[in-house]
């Protein structure tokens, strides 16, 4: 709904009419690394982009949010479910959740994926504005979902594009490296 809120208010508001980007940020200490210098660098590119999220070191963490034909072609945690009956709940996890979470090296080039977001987002106006938040999936049977799932759906549905900028660093994954919590949605961060 709070995100929605914010799409809203750019749409709407007088105030937001020309400006040409939008950052979707987490708060909550996920973006202690990023400096002008690495936001710059997401002009630098390459590939014409229309929505391009974060990286961090160590750790690629925000599988929920992560959509991608390959790497995480469905929702993680409802593939953990599924699997628990087979596996037990550790070796689903691990398949699932955690063995999903490899580092990307900075250096590497730009990753299209079909959602993204690991605590940080920066989306051109317009494709912004063609896209709404949900928490559910109804194209999944209604599962909770990270709401940038159903989001960047909105936004690949009406031909925008989404990747992960390795170099853009926002935080440090790495053991002991200060940001050691992960998102469970039965548990909240951990």
């Amino acid at each position: 709904m709070c995100r929605n809120l914010i799409v809203d208010e750019v749409a709407n508001n007088p105030q937001f009419a020309d400006i040409d980007y939008v950052a979707m940020a987490d708060l909550d200490g996920m973006n202690a690394l990023v400096t002008p210098a690495k936001i710059a660098q997401c002009w630098e590119v390459d590939e014409p982009w229309d929505v391009i999220t974060a990286n961090q070191l160590g750790e690629y963490y925000d599988i929920w949010g992560l959509s991608h034909p390959y790497w995480n072609p469905i929702d993680c945690w409802e593939q953990k479910r599924h699997l628990e009956n087979i596996l037990g709940d550790k070796a689903a996890e691990n398949i699932a959740v955690v063995c999903k979470q490899s580092p990307i090296d900075p250096r590497a080039d730009l990753i299209e994926v079909d959602s993204a977001f690991g605590g940080l987002g920066i989306y051109t106006r317009e494709a912004f504005l063609a896209g709404r938040y949900a928490g559910t999936d109804d194209q999944a049977g209604g599962i909770d979902v990270a709401d940038h799932i159903p989001f960047h759906r909105d936004l690949k549905n009406k031909g925008y594009r989404i990747f992960i900028n390795p170099a853009l660093i926002n935080c440090d994954k790495t053991p002991g490296g200060g940001v050691s919590s992960l998102y469970y949605p039965s548990l909240g961060a951990v």
